[in-house]
C-alpha cells in the first residue's frame, strides 16, 4: 500500500488526478467534436488535433507503484511519418521523470486501418530504459503484425506493460496479429 511506503494517496487525489486528465487531453475533446460531426452529418472519423504539425497533447493518470503519475504524449506529425514525444512524471510519491521519443511510420493497409512501423526508446531519471518495436507487413488483404519490447524494471512504462520480470529486472514481451481486411 502507498501508506507504508510513506506516500499519503487519498481517494480524492485519484479522482482529481482521473478528472484532470481526462478534460485536458485532447483526444477526448476530439472525440467530443468527432461525436457531434457523426450525428450532424454521418462522418464516423475522430482525428487527432494538430497544430502547425505537432499533436495537440494527450494526459494520462496512472497508480503506480512509485506513486500517483501524469503522462503527456504529442509528438511531431506529418502525412505518414510521425514522431511520438512522451513524459512521464511521477507527482505523488516516489519522484520520477520518465521520457520516450519514438519513430512511426503508417501506411494505409485498408480504408480504415493503417499499418505500422514503429520504433519507440525510453529512459528514465533512476535507471531505467527500454525500447518497443512493431512491424506490419501487408498480403493482398491480409496483414501479419509483429513486434516486441524490453523493459527495465525501473521503467514506469515496464511496470504497467510486462506481467513478470526476469531475475536480471528486464522484462520482455513478443507479439503477433493476423488481420483479414474486408
Amino acid at each position: 500500500s502507498y501508506a507504508s511506503r510513506g506516500v499519503n494517496v487519498t481517494t480524492n487525489d485519484i479522482k482529481v488526478g482521473s478528472q484532470v486528465s481526462r478534460w485536458l487531453s485532447m483526444s477526448h475533446w476530439a472525440y467530443v467534436l468527432g461525436s457531434a460531426k457523426y450525428i450532424a452529418g454521418g462522418d464516423p472519423n475522430v482525428r487527432p488535433w494538430v497544430i502547425s504539425g505537432i499533436k495537440a497533447p494527450d494526459i494520462s493518470h496512472f497508480l503506480m507503484n512509485r506513486g500517483l503519475s501524469f503522462k503527456l504524449r504529442t509528438g511531431l506529425l506529418n502525412s505518414s511519418i510521425q514522431y511520438p514525444v512522451e513524459i512521464e512524471y511521477v507527482y505523488k510519491g516516489e519522484k520520477v521523470v520518465e521520457v520516450s521519443v519514438g519513430y512511426k511510420q503508417l501506411r494505409k493497409v485498408a480504408a480504415t486501418r493503417n499499418g505500422v512501423n514503429w520504433l519507440q526508446f525510453y529512459v528514465n531519471s533512476i535507471g531505467g530504459f527500454g525500447a518497443k518495436a512493431q512491424r506490419d507487413l501487408k498480403f493482398g488483404s491480409k496483414t501479419l503484425g509483429f513486434g516486441a519490447s524490453v523493459y527495465h524494471s525501473n521503467l514506469l512504462e515496464g511496470e504497467r506493460n510486462i506481467a513478470k520480470f526476469a531475475s536480471t529486472n528486464l522484462g520482455y514481451e513478443v507479439w503477433g496479429r493476423f488481420s483479414l481486411n474486408f
